[in-house]
C-alpha cells in the first residue's frame, strides 16, 4: 500500500493526495488507523478556467443541483465538504494556488471549514494518539 498517491485530474491541474498508514504496522493497529485516518487533501490550480461556471450536460444521469452553474473551484469545494459530511473521510482540505506563485508556497483557502490548518491539526492529533 503506498503512503502517498498523487494524480493529475484533467486540464484544470487538480491534485489528489491520499495519506495511508505505513505497511509495517500490525493488522490491529492498521485497522484502527485506516478506520480513523481518512483524510483528503485537494489542490487546484487557481486560474480563469477554474473560476468560471461550467456547462452541464445530462445525457445519462441528472447532476446534483448544487453543481449546476458552478465553477470547477466551487464544485471541488462542494465535493470535499460532501466527503466529510457523508463520512467517507474524517477531514478534508481544499486549497488553490496560482502556477506562478505556488512554487513559493503561496496558496489560498476558498473555504474556512476546509482549511489546511484544520486538516493538519486533525492529522497530527490522530497520529499523536498512537505515539
Amino acid at each position: 500500500m503506498p503512503v502517498v498517491r498523487g494524480q493529475a485530474l484533467g486540464y484544470d491541474e487538480a491534485t489528489e493526495i491520499i495519506i495511508a498508514p505505513p505497511a509495517r504496522v500490525s493488522d490491529t493497529i492498521h485497522e484502527l488507523l485506516c478506520e480513523e485516518l481518512r483524510r483528503y487533501f485537494f489542490m487546484l490550480e487557481d486560474r480563469n478556467a477554474s473560476n468560471r461556471p461550467v456547462r452541464v450536460k445530462e445525457p445519462h444521469f441528472k447532476v446534483f443541483p448544487e453543481f449546476v452553474g458552478a465553477s470547477y473551484m466551487k464544485r471541488y469545494e462542494i465535493f470535499c465538504r460532501k466527503l466529510v459530511l457523508e463520512r467517507h473521510y474524517t477531514s478534508a482540505s481544499f486549497i488553490t494556488s496560482e502556477s506562478e506563485t505556488g512554487l513559493n508556497g503561496v496558496y489560498r483557502e476558498p473555504a474556512n471549514d476546509l482549511s489546511f490548518t484544520i486538516f493538519l491539526k486533525s492529522l497530527v492529533s490522530h497520529i499523536g494518539a498512537f505515539a
